[in-house]
C-alpha cells in the first residue's frame, strides 16, 4: 500500500522518520508545526518587506522528511532541501517531487552552488551543534546565499532560561553558548543554548547583517 496523504494533498512520511525531526510519531502535530514554521518564515520575510511569494530560490537546511517544505509546493519558485539523514532525503526524493533534495555531511560544504539562493533557514539545526561546526555552517550559508539575500535561523534563546542549570544559567547570561553533549553533535542529544548577544557577536559576522 501507498503512503497516506495529507489534506495538502501531498504523501505523509513514515512514523519512523517523523519521529526522528518531532520526537513524537504524531503526524497532526507533524503537519500543524510545519504549517506554523512556513508562517514564521513568511511573516519574518513580511517583516524585512519581501513578500515570500517574490522570491524565487528558497534552501532548506536541515529539511528532514519536509515537515516546512511541503508547505511551499504551491510556490512558483525553484525550492531545494538538504538533511543529514540520507533515509529522510530518499523520502523526499520518491514523494515531494516540486523541489530538488541533497544529503550533507557534519560539515560542509552544501551541494549547491554559491549564491544559489535568495532564501536560506535553519529551524532547529544550529540548535544541536557545537561552536566550531556553527561557525563553518555559517560561512557555507553564506556562500549559497546570494548577496541581498536572507538568512533565518532559529535558537534556544532566553525562552529556554528555566530548561538550563544554575551553572548554565549563570553562563548564559554571561553571554556564553552552552553546549549539552557536544559529542553527539547532529543529533537531538546535542543541544545549544544561544544568548542573543552570542549570536550577533559570533553568528552575524559571518557575512551578514541583521535584519
Amino acid at each position: 500500500s501507498g503512503a497516506a496523504t495529507a489534506a495538502d494533498g501531498l504523501p505523509v512520511p513514515p512514523a519512523r522518520l517523523i519521529m526522528r525531526v518531532a520526537g513524537t510519531p504524531d503526524v497532526t502535530w507533524f503537519l500543524e508545526s510545519g504549517r506554523l514554521a512556513a508562517e514564521s518564515i513568511h511573516d519574518a520575510l513580511e517583516r524585512a518587506e519581501t513578500p515570500l511569494d517574490t522570491v524565487a530560490s528558497i534552501l532548506d537546511f536541515g529539511c528532514g522528511c519536509g515537515r516546512v517544505i511541503r508547505n511551499w509546493a504551491g510556490l512558483d519558485a525553484r525550492v531545494a532541501g538538504s538533511d543529514l539523514s540520507g533515509g529522510a532525503i530518499d523520502w523526499c526524493r520518491a514523494n515531494l517531487p516540486f523541489a530538488r533534495f541533497e544529503t550533507n555531511g557534519l560539515s560542509p560544504p552544501l551541494a549547491f552552488d554559491s549564491a544559489s539562493f535568495e532564501l536560506a533557514y535553519a529551524l532547529s539545526v544550529l540548535t544541536h551543534l557545537p561552536e566550531p561546526i556553527q561557525h563553518d555552517w555559517m560561512d557555507e550559508l553564506a556562500r549559497v546565499v546570494r548577496p541581498r539575500g536572507f538568512l533565518l535561523v532559529t535558537t534556544h534563546g532566553e525562552r529556554y532560561l528555566e530548561r538550563l542549570d544554575e551553572n548554565e544559567r549563570r553562563r548564559f547570561r554571561a553571554g556564553e553558548l552552552v553546549v549539552r553533549w557536544s559529542e553527539a553533535a547532529g543529533t537531538n542529544l546535542c543541544t545549544t543554548f544561544h544568548p542573543p548577544s552570542w549570536v550577533r557577536e559570533n553568528l552575524v559576522p559571518h557575512g551578514f547583517e541583521e535584519v
